[in-house]
């Protein structure tokens, strides 16, 4: 328990100042508003589309949203995107839980537990690589049929 703490302590070192690099950005961080992140981006969505049909929105999509009601077009998209980020950072973030979670588990380091994955990963597509083959060959083959059923005869001689 401890070592996942420290795991996901040095996670977010790494991955919250990707987060923040427009500081000029007027977004409230989600911990000071109390509202779903999912109704934080669709409010923004909301609120681009307006602004793009050169409408004005209204204060409850204002508040909504985070912003502050005179922002810009390009701010609500800058929001957007930086709110995008907190999603994928955060699913990033899970993931590596899960991947530390399972392999203490196993009993071997979070290197080798990747490393197990991905032989597993190849070993599976190893089994679909003949079929790619056939399924290859089949098509070129319905093709060579089609020509030959359209008139088009392959005049190429092979020499020996």
């Amino acid at each position: 328990l401890c070592c996942s703490m420290l795991f996901k302590n040095m996670m977010l070192q790494f991955c919250v100042p990707l987060i923040d690099k427009t500081p000029h950005t007027p977004v409230h961080t989600l911990t000071q508003h109390k509202m779903s992140a999912a109704s934080m981006l669709n409010a923004l969505k909301e609120i681009a589309t307006i602004l793009r049909a050169k409408g004005t929105p209204n204060e409850a999509l204002w508040a909504s949203s985070g912003l502050t009601p005179p922002s810009r077009l390009k701010d609500v998209e800058h929001a957007i995107v930086a709110l995008r980020k907190t999603f994928s950072v955060e699913a990033k973030l899970k993931i590596a839980e899960e991947e530390f979670a399972a392999a203490e588990l196993a009993g071997v380091t979070v290197e080798e537990f990747r490393e197990r994955e991905k032989k597993a990963r190849l070993r599976g597509t190893a089994k679909t690589g003949p079929i790619e083959r056939r399924r290859r060959e089949g098509r070129d083959l319905k093709l060579t049929v089609h020509k030959l059923a359209q008139g088009d005869f392959d005049l190429k001689t092979d020499y020996v």
